[in-house]
């Protein structure tokens, strides 16, 4: 009778203790239920949950809040799913998967909401319950995952992730090219718009600064010339593109040919954006020994110099062997406005530091870290 008695005990404090929690979770969120009663599940023997879940190594297709991950699928149930991942996701997340069942052609797709996230992956509750005959082919198809067959998987989703970020890494350096290609032509635009204006300009003194305005513009046209027609490229040979930066500076000014440039050094792949701060300032530097270095026809030389004197840092050198000039004076008039603006670029954009000497002609010595400018 004692015993009977005990059982009624025990029924007692069990219907209690289910009015109890059932009181405590009547006013909480769908989101604080489902994510108690999958703790629950993770408590209760497989035998004895309502939809039991199977163990499984499936790659998954997955995509919530506009981005696409690629992860495995451990284990499913008829209700849920368990997704392996690293990804930082979020309680209450809607979430769209795609998977294919082991020796299958056939996708099955599927919604559902995160309900419960944890440091190796996060559980999903699905919007509709998955047809009993997946969950059952998934438990027939992978009994046991070996990790022979664990490696394999992996393999094979890796070269599909490979294939997918050559397809994506064409695509956009075929933008890529567009736009240089698109720069490259507005750039010529201008500067032939420009070149119209000098062919009409009556007056010498508009003429000589439209032909400024022409070379400031060279510089930025010059690299995206170069960079339209490489293939994937974004770095540019310096040495190269001041070379044909050079040429096309005299070519606008026409020094008389008692004037001659040269340039010395290895090539230097550098970015699109140093290869253009150093344009500007050869051409400012080279432009200014074109115009005050050798007046009344006096022979001299130009000559530009690329060095690296450590791992990461660009050496520039531009001299000329001309009367020479006082550049903090020069400054201060119309002809120190390129020297104001090669010193605002290589501070401001290059971050480096710049060295002015005007004994026995002029000398400019530029360094800066390439690596800064990455």
């Amino acid at each position: 009778m004692a015993k009977n008695a005990t059982y009624q005990s025990d029924d007692q404090t069990n219907d209690h203790i289910s009015r109890r929690i059932a009181e405590l979770i009547k006013n909480k969120s769908a989101t604080y239920k489902s994510e108690l009663l999958l703790l629950l599940e993770k408590d209760t023997p497989p035998d004895q949950r309502a939809m039991p879940r199977r163990s499984c190594f499936i790659p998954v297709d997955y995509t919530t809040n506009d981005h696409d991950y690629h992860d495995f699928i451990q284990n499913m149930s008829d209700g849920g799913l368990f997704v392996e991942t690293r990804a930082a996701l979020t309680v209450g997340q809607q979430i769209a998967l795609t998977f294919s069942l082991p020796h299958s052609n056939h996708q099955t797709r599927i919604t559902g909401e995160i309900v419960w996230v944890g440091t190796d992956g996060f559980g999903v509750n699905l919007h509709q319950p998955i047809e009993p005959a997946v969950t059952s082919a998934t438990a027939t198809a992978v009994p046991t995952t070996s990790p022979i067959e664990k490696l394999q998987t992996l393999l094979a989703r890796h070269r599909q992730n490979e294939a997918r970020l050559q397809g994506e890494l064409k695509e956009k350096n075929l933008l890529l090219r567009e736009l240089q290609h698109r720069l490259k032509n507005n750039f010529q635009l201008i500067y032939s718009i420009i070149n119209l204006q000098m062919l009409g300009a009556a007056d010498s003194a508009v003429e000589a600064i439209l032909c400024d305005t022409n070379s400031r513009i060279k510089p930025m046209a010059e690299v995206h010339k170069i960079l339209s027609r490489t293939t994937g490229s974004t770095t540019v040979e310096l040495k190269s593109y001041l070379e044909e930066l050079v040429q096309s500076i005299f070519k606008c000014y026409q020094p008389p040919k008692t004037v001659q440039s040269a340039i010395a050094g290895d090539e230097l792949p550098v970015t699109a954006a140093i290869a253009t701060a150093c344009g500007m300032i050869v051409n400012e530097l080279v432009t200014n020994s074109i115009k005050y270095a050798f007046p009344d026809g006096r022979p001299g030389h130009i000559g530009l110099k690329l060095d690296r004197p450590a791992t990461d840092e660009v050496e520039i050198l531009v001299t000329d062997n001309g009367v020479g000039s006082d550049t903090e004076a020069a400054c201060d008039d119309d002809a120190g406005m390129g020297l104001k603006l090669v010193s605002g670029i290589v501070h401001e954009q290059l971050h480096g530091r710049v060295m002015w000497s005007h004994e026995s002609g002029f000398h400019c010595r530029i360094r800066f870290s390439a690596a800064k400018q990455k």
